[in-house]
């Protein structure tokens, strides 16, 4: 509640938070404080405490970087792809200004076909931009995503925009784990098939450089990319193997030194994978939740889990905001809550049938919790997700172990191979499965965009479900409620899949879909890298508005093109596109080349000079309803 306040409200919450804690020590050590006045206190103090943090954080996240500004930038983090233009983030640590260089301290985003590396120290002149979507149809939130890391402003480096200054060595400890992590990265490599160490990376080592568009796709439309990049699952299963060995050994260690040994190994593991924020969130939850297990003798572990994110929030207010920590606490939290209650369900006596329905129990279990988040964000629900979780779960389980002993034990020469095959298969046979799973008719379904209230709503409708398992009155009315709310989300997605209309999208070069009647035709200009643009794009607008989708070239001249809801007719001049249909004229502009004809509607491209007589589509796409 604090850090949301923060977030919403900017306050002197320091000076009021000590206005309430002075008087709060003073009754207490004079024993003259209700026990229920304090309870209310303290819940104050929490509040104003978090909304202190976010107020604090908001105002350090203000940018200094302008246009044409000349800094001085250390590079961070580098993203390792072919890409022309890659991925950088940096840190700001001095800015030109009429005093000369002052210091400061603001992380920023680069694009750059030179390939730095982490501590290169640079001087750059470049003209910083804000961070804005494109506002196409589908399109993933770019902007929130960034500012809730704390970056706001991003640029595209030249090769003549910077020079170098100076190399800043990293850590001993964080060269330690890059050389094991690279030693590690350059084994998978050598030893296994392109596609096979591409999973294998982003499975052990949480690296996703390598992965193909389609093998993403795959275990998304699945339901089960969370695999692919290390968090709370990975974490989980580690966790969970490490006491199954240690415990075989229980004669000459304890369950206490056990759990510290384990959490010492995940850290190291942490380690490995980079540090990555999720990792280390996933890291200190379980590490929290496991020692709040074994060293307090009445521990709550729901208690135990909101400690832990309460650190995590105080250290950095802006994880409320990331889908990240959102849906891994979630899915714990949906886990301690109703796992026991799911696996009652069903009493199966068989051992191994019963192994298998309290895995699908642990998956439903985060499922319940996740669903209106995963809906609001991804806009899609995987409809076979018991069956994908299983066997993702026995799959991950496996192939970590498998990964595990490989890089244990890669110097004994006998038992490399083995292991390298195993672990080839084991892949081979994961990527099997998705795909399976994936090819089963309906395996996803889209169309799902509910609104921040209808998710509150869903959230609000679960609470009751739980809290009335014995309050026969109350269930009924919360599983009628449910059932009103379902069957209207289903609805609105029922007239999304029949809606028809035209939409411009906000990119460099002429891209327009038209949807008629659950058939979705995208015509585009272009070479191969804007075809891909427009899979990318159609890809994030088919979820929203699901159809099936096909891809149309406007080739130079006249294209026809008959719809569902009548023909369409282009004209391609010099990449200016004239588009005729049910009597109206759209002007789709891409230079000024072409004199304007007699048009009802000019669109012009983002890149083009602003003319208040035309919609300039760095406003957003523009979209029209037929």
């Amino acid at each position: 509640m604090g850090v949301i306040l923060g977030g919403m409200y900017s306050s002197d919450y320091g000076i009021m938070f000590f206005i309430v804690l002075f008087p709060l020590i003073a009754l207490t050590f004079i024993n003259n404080l209700n026990p229920a006045l304090m309870t209310i206190c303290i819940g104050i103090l929490i509040v104003l405490l978090g909304a202190e943090r976010m107020d604090s954080f908001q105002s350090i996240a203000d940018s200094k970087a302008r246009e044409d500004s000349s800094v001085i930038v250390e590079i961070e983090e580098v993203e390792r792809s072919d890409k022309p233009w890659k991925k950088t983030l940096g840190r700001l640590t001095h800015i030109k200004t009429k005093y000369g260089m002052v210091p400061c301290s603001e992380p920023v985003l680069f694009y750059t076909q030179t390939q730095f590396i982490e501590g290169d120290i640079i001087f750059l002149k470049t003209s910083f931009q804000e961070i804005e979507n494109a506002r196409n149809p589908g399109e993933f939130d770019a902007k929130s995503y960034w500012n809730n890391k704390s970056i706001r402003k991003m640029a595209f480096i030249g090769e003549s925009e910077f020079r170098y200054i100076d190399h800043k060595d990293i850590s001993h400890i964080t060269l330690f784990f890059k050389s094991i992590r690279s030693n590690l990265t350059a084994s998978l490599t050598a030893n296994l098939s392109r596609d096979q160490a591409g999973i294998a990376k982003a499975l052990l080592l949480g690296d996703k450089s390598t992965l193909s568009m389609e093998t993403k796709k795959s275990f998304g439309n699945a339901g089960a990319m969370h695999v692919l990049a290390v968090s709370g699952l990975h974490v989980g299963i580690i966790m969970y193997l490490l006491l199954f060995v240690l415990s075989k050994f229980s004669r000459f260690i304890s369950r206490r030194k056990a759990v510290l040994i384990c959490v010492i190994l995940v850290w190291i593991y942490a380690g490995i994978t980079g540090f990555s924020p999720s990792v280390m969130r996933a890291a200190f939850m379980f590490s929290v939740l496991m020692l709040g297990q074994v060293w307090s003798k009445n521990g709550n572990s729901i208690n135990t889990l909101f400690f832990s994110a309460f650190v995590l929030l105080l250290i950095n207010p802006l994880l409320i905001n990331d889908i990240g920590f959102q849906l891994s606490y979630l899915a714990v939290l949906g886990i301690l809550l109703m796992y026991k209650r799911v696996r009652s369900l069903l009493l199966i006596k068989n051992k191994w049938l019963n192994k298998i329905w309290e895995g699908t129990a642990v998956g439903i279990s985060a499922q319940i919790l996740t669903v209106p988040l995963s809906l609001y964000y991804f806009h899609q629900f995987p409809n076979y997700f018991m069956l994908s979780n299983l066997g993702v779960m026995v799959f991950a389980g496996v192939l970590l172990a498998i990964g595990l002993a490989l890089f244990t034990f890669k110097a004994i020469a006998f038992l490399k191979p083995i292991l390298v095959f195993v672990l080839g298969l084991g892949i081979s046979l994961l990527f099997f499965f998705i795909q399976f799973v994936e090819s089963i008719p309906g395996s996803v379904a889209t169309g799902f965009a509910p609104s921040a209230m209808i998710v509150l709503f869903l959230y609000a409708l679960i609470a009751i479900l739980i809290l009335a398992r014995k309050n026969k009155r109350l269930l009924y009315v919360g599983s009628l409620m449910a059932l009103i709310l379902l069957t209207g989300l289903q609805w609105d997605r029922y007239e999304r899949m029949n809606q028809n209309e035209m939409v411009f999208y906000n990119v460099g070069s002429p891209t327009i879909s038209i949807k008629s009647k659950g058939q979705i035709t995208c015509f585009y200009i272009g070479k191969k890298d804007d075809l891909k643009r427009a899979h990318f794009l159609l890809e994030g607008y088919s979820k929203v508005k699901p159809g099936s989708v096909k891809y149309v070239e406007l080739k130079e001249g006249k294209t026809k093109y008959k719809s569902k809801l009548g023909t369409v007719e282009f004209t391609n001049i010099n990449r200016d596109v004239y588009l005729e249909m049910n009597g109206k004229t759209y002007f789709l502009r891409s230079n000024y080349k072409q004199e304007e004809r007699m048009v009802d509607v000019v669109i012009d491209l983002p890149y083009l000079a602003k003319n208040q007589s035309n919609y300039n589509l760095k406003s957003g796409a523009y979209v029209v309803e037929l």
